[in-house]
C-alpha cells in the first residue's frame, strides 16, 4: 500500500474516532439534561401514562368494543383481498377519509356523547383517546395497504420486465435467424 494512502486512510480513520466520541458525550449530556428536567425517567412516565389511560377505558362499553371489532373488519378485509387492486384503493380512500375526519367526528361526539349511548366522555379537546383508539390503528391499516400496493407494483414491475426480455430475446433469435438466412443465400 503506497504510503499516501496509508496515512489518509489512518487520518480518516483517527476522524471517524473522533466523530464517534464527539457523538457519545453528545448523547451522554443530552441524556442527562433530559433526567433533570422531566426528574424520572422519561420511559417510566410514559408507561404511568399508558396505564392510567388503559384503565380509564371500560372495555366491555359496547362503544370500544364496536371500535376494535371495526378495526379487526378492517385488517380482515384488507388481508383477504390483498389482491384485488380496486378492493386496496377503495380500503384506502374510506379509511384515509376516515382518519381526516377524526377531528370533527372527536369534537361532534364531545359535545353528543350521552345522546349517543356511549358510557362516559372520552373526547377530550387533544382528541387523544380518538388518536389512540381510531386513528394509530386506522394509520396501521393504511400502513398495511400502502405494503400490499408496493408488493403489487412491484410485482407488476418484474412481470413487464420479463416481457420486454422475452420481447428482445424473441427480437434478436428473428435479426440473427434472418441474418443466417442471407448469409445461406449468397452462398
Amino acid at each position: 500500500m503506497p504510503r499516501n494512502l496509508s496515512s489518509t486512510i489512518h487520518e480518516i480513520l483517527e476522524q471517524h474516532d473522533a466523530l464517534i466520541a464527539f457523538a457519545h458525550e453528545r448523547l451522554r449530556k443530552l441524556s442527562k439534561e433530559i433526567n433533570l428536567e422531566l426528574g424520572k425517567n422519561a420511559f417510566d412516565i410514559a408507561k404511568q401514562n399508558w396505564i392510567a389511560f388503559y384503565r380509564a377505558i371500560n372495555w366491555l362499553e359496547p362503544f370500544i368494543i364496536s371500535i376494535i371489532a371495526f378495526h379487526l373488519l378492517c385488517i380482515v378485509v384488507i388481508v383477504k383481498y390483498r389482491a384485488i387492486e380496486r378492493v386496496q384503493c377503495l380500503m384506502f380512500i374510506c379509511l384515509s377519509f376516515l382518519s381526516f375526519s377524526l377531528e370533527r367526528m372527536n369534537k361532534f361526539l364531545s359535545k353528543n356523547w350521552a345522546q349517543i349511548g356511549i358510557g362516559q366522555n372520552y373526547f377530550d379537546d387533544r382528541g387523544v383517546f380518538m388518536s389512540s383508539m381510531v386513528s394509530m390503528p386506522l394509520i396501521g391499516c393504511l400502513i398495511v395497504v400502502l405494503v400490499n400496493f408496493l408488493r403489487i407494483v412491484v410485482r407488476e414491475m418484474v412481470k413487464a420486465k420479463r416481457a420486454q426480455m422475452k420481447f428482445r430475446h424473441r427480437e434478436s433469435n428473428e435479426t440473427s435467424n434472418a441474418a443466417k438466412e442471407k448469409k445461406q443465400k449468397k452462398q
